[in-house]
């Protein structure tokens, strides 16, 4: 909790709804040519939710999805 109280990192509410329905297009765009998988879709779903610009993977089509949607994938 140091970190918190630090401003380090910063605790958000998440739109699981907003999240979920981000999950299924990115299934119907990506799973078929990728071979995404749910956990991974989920992952970029929720940094693109946030407004995330970077997103670390070292998962090859993650990557590959994370990548076709705009995200700049490190590293």
């Amino acid at each position: 909790f140091t970190d918190i109280a630090a401003a380090r990192f910063e605790i958000v509410a998440l739109d699981h709804a907003a999240v979920l329905a981000r999950t299924l297009v990115l299934t119907q765009k990506h799973t078929a040519t990728t071979g995404t998988r749910s956990l991974d879709l989920i992952h970029i779903a929720t940094a693109l939710e946030f407004g995330a610009v970077e997103f670390l993977s070292f998962d090859h089509r993650q990557r590959q999805a994370a990548s076709a949607e705009g995200l700049n994938v490190i590293p």
